[in-house]
């Protein structure tokens, strides 16, 4: 558990001071709704605003994300501490989905909007907090398929199911 819980803080650590100081650098260097061409006009970094969720919906309503995240991590906390979580990819998925809710969640309290810099022109402008959230909760939901999967072929060797048939020939 020891090991768990030090890659837990450490990735929620690493999620959170890489999204607050990328979202600084773009705050101060950008002016706010310019673009910059990046990997030779593949993407884009472009200073947004969002006072929205994902997509920008809810536009406006900031103080509904400062409850849904707080209430997020904090649940997400108490189930680390009560489950004490060993799998790596669970335990990695966890600190990214808390890491980047914080970072967004920092953002929400100090500005009331999220900063997003991220432009790939195909997809809404997103920041490293948002990644956090969609990579650690795919890690979350893959530990949860493998561990089911695992899980079934326990039971399905415990029911004796890969025994040799036996009988008279």
């Amino acid at each position: 558990m020891r090991r768990s819980g030090v890659t837990f803080a450490v990735t929620i650590a690493l999620v959170l001071l890489a999204d607050q100081l990328t979202k600084a650098a773009v705050r101060s260097a950008i002016p706010f709704g310019r673009s910059i061409p990046i990997l030779g006009g593949l993407a884009f970094l472009t200073h947004a605003e969002n006072t929205g969720g994902a997509f920008s919906i809810l536009t406006g309503t900031p103080w509904l994300f400062v409850a849904v995240s707080s209430t997020l991590i904090v649940a997400a906390l108490i189930w680390f501490v009560v489950k004490r979580p060993t799998d790596l990819l669970l335990v990695l998925g966890l600190g990214l989905l808390i890491g980047g809710a914080a970072g967004n969640l920092v953002d929400r309290v100090t500005f009331g909007y999220v900063t997003d810099f991220l432009d790939v022109r195909i997809w809404p402008v997103f920041n490293v907090a948002d990644s956090g959230v969609v990579v650690g909760t795919g890690l979350i939901v893959l530990a949860s398929v493998l561990a089911d999967l695992r899980a079934s072929r326990e039971s399905h060797r415990s029911d004796g199911a890969d025994d040799p048939p036996t009988g008279a020939s």
